[in-house]
């Protein structure tokens, strides 16, 4: 089992990790940047927008795509640096995002605004099935391995856990701050990169406390599987 060791740290509220071309990709929504970090922990500023939540996928072809949540807009980060509109969303409010292998893109929304404390509602989606009951686990950012486990980051629990189907618990990573994403990466992809800082509340002007936030990087047995 591999030591957890900091790649990253005195960010704020990080999130949207994502590995691409040899470099992780996450999102620092406190700063509004998109950040490239190498294997040695250098970091890289791509792009800026002034965006919460702020959340990114890869295409096939190697496009950045950026929800810019407050203007309903879905960006594309072009060759040069700058950013072109990708696609119209129709309204605010827009939150994470996926990439499959084929192009298609997938861009949810809560459906009600947590930061102003209205309560939870959950989505309407159809043909829905339990996947795993993970108890008093707290799912944020998860991942998927070869052998069809998840990786979940949890912000209350304060840890990184590896599932199986039906829930059974295989790993778990305490953290001293909360787990709001992880992704598997690394040249073979084995490396599971989490991104931590220290939760204070949805409905604080800081959500969390400034400069906690961390990328921590720990070697796994088993390698990410799917399209980063």
């Amino acid at each position: 089992m591999g030591e957890v060791r900091t790649v990253l740290t005195g960010r704020g509220l990080v999130e949207s990790p994502r590995w691409y071309g040899n470099r992780l990709y996450l999102s620092d929504w406190s700063s509004g940047e998109v950040l490239a970090v190498d294997p040695a922990g250098t970091s890289e500023t791509v792009a800026r927008v002034a965006s919460l939540p702020l959340c990114t996928a890869f295409l096939p072809g190697g496009a950045l795509l950026i929800v810019s949540s407050p203007n309903g807009r879905l960006l594309r980060r072009e060759p040069d640096g700058t950013l072109a509109t990708h696609a119209d969303l129709g309204r605010p409010g827009w939150n994470d995002i996926v990439a499959d292998g084929r192009g298609n893109v997938y861009v949810n929304r809560p459906g009600f605004d947590p930061t102003a404390g209205e309560p939870f509602r959950p989505g309407g989606l159809s043909r829905r099935r339990d996947w795993a009951d993970l108890g008093q686990g707290v799912p944020d950012g998860i991942c998927v391995d070869a052998d069809n486990a998840v990786w979940y980051a949890d912000v209350p629990n304060r840890c990184c856990v590896r599932v199986a189907e039906h829930g059974t618990e295989l790993r778990r990573i305490e953290l001293d701050r909360g787990g709001f994403a992880c992704v598997l990466g690394g040249p073979d992809r084995s490396t599971l990169y989490i991104a931590a800082a220290q939760w204070q509340g949805m409905t604080q002007a800081e959500m969390v406390a400034p400069g906690t936030g961390q990328v921590l990087a720990v070697e796994v047995e088993v390698p990410g599987a799917g399209w980063p």
